[in-house]
């Protein structure tokens, strides 16, 4: 009898020390939080009036195993925060990503309707949109990503052609009144290019155009982006800029002008147009240096969508 007592006692002893022990903390996986700063487009219903924040902070609870999720919104209504709580909204699960999408008419918070869009923890992303007291929400993040943007090439001397694969990000800044437009994966099939001695359409890819402090104005369905000439950066197919350099000065090879992009954020595409200007040749010497001597005006339309497909529309 005082045996067993002993290895009963000496038993309970091994756990004790066991779970004390541990300095390993307990892994949840199954309930994750995740932290999303947004880009917020409120439009009043009635007075049509839209605005447009960036830099709102909501959060994300995520009970994977019952595929549900808790959310805090916070959304700009007639230039007030307001704070929403929702909890329980129902999740459907892409695969065995983490890309869940959720549509549902009515939350636990009566004044949040029709709330519908995606979450993908991974990235970390959420695209949505609600209807809140006669106002319609889109929310996004602040880079807005198209892929599988069709460029169409038109070079003026009917040539024509047309490139299906390319990315399209608008970076809108904190403030809205600015945005820059990256452009990445280009082919140009018909881009003047020197070849022996003379200037030739021939092949060329970039690897991305950026576009700088475009202007921006807010519409009813998202925001439109406008630039007489932009301030532009091209990277080639090597990875080199597209710059030249005279006398220590860069000067760009390509440039965007002429931009109007319009990005629709109910429906979750974008249009745009714009003049690719590729610079053939520059003045080198004297007080004209940097000034453009030849140029080849390509005129350019684009259309994309977003870059995860959703149960939004």
């Amino acid at each position: 009898m005082r045996k067993t007592l002993f290895f009963a006692a000496l038993a309970g002893l091994m756990l004790a020390l066991t779970a004390c022990g541990s300095d390993e903390p307990e892994i949840n996986r199954d309930n994750r939080e995740m932290k999303v700063k947004a880009l917020t487009h409120v439009l009043n219903t009635t007075t049509h009036e839209a605005t447009l924040t960036i830099g709102d902070e909501n959060t994300y609870s995520m009970h994977i195993t019952a595929l549900k999720a808790d959310m805090v919104l916070n959304i700009p209504i007639d230039g007030a925060k307001q704070v929403f709580n929702i909890t329980n909204v129902a999740l459907t699960r892409d695969g065995e990503t983490y890309r869940f999408s959720f549509n549902q008419a009515q939350t636990s918070n009566a004044a949040v309707t029709n709330l519908r869009g995606i979450i993908d923890m991974s990235d970390p992303m959420a695209i949505f949109q609600c209807d809140v007291n006669g106002h319609h929400v889109c929310v996004n993040i602040p880079d807005v990503f198209f892929n599988q943007v069709s460029l169409n090439f038109d070079y003026g001397d009917d040539i024509k052609s047309t490139y299906n694969h390319s990315n399209w990000i608008t970076q809108v800044a904190t403030g809205g009144q600015k945005a820059n437009v990256l452009i990445s994966d280009i082919e140009i099939a018909k881009d003047m290019r020197e070849a022996e001695g003379t200037f030739k359409r021939l092949g060329q890819f970039l690897q991305s155009l950026k576009g700088s402090d475009v202007g921006l104005e807010v519409t009813e369905t998202g925001y439109r982006l406008t630039a007489s000439q932009a301030t532009t950066t091209g990277v080639d197919g090597t990875g080199l800029t597209t710059n030249y350099l005279i006398d220590g000065k860069s000067y760009p090879y390509y440039t965007i002008r002429d931009l109007v992009n319009d990005v629709n954020l109910t429906s979750g595409t974008m249009t745009a147009s714009f003049v690719l200007r590729h610079v053939l040749t520059y003045d080198k010497e004297g007080s004209d240096a940097g000034r453009p001597t030849q140029v080849d005006d390509i005129n350019v339309t684009a259309s994309g969508k977003f870059f995860k497909d959703s149960n939004l529309n």
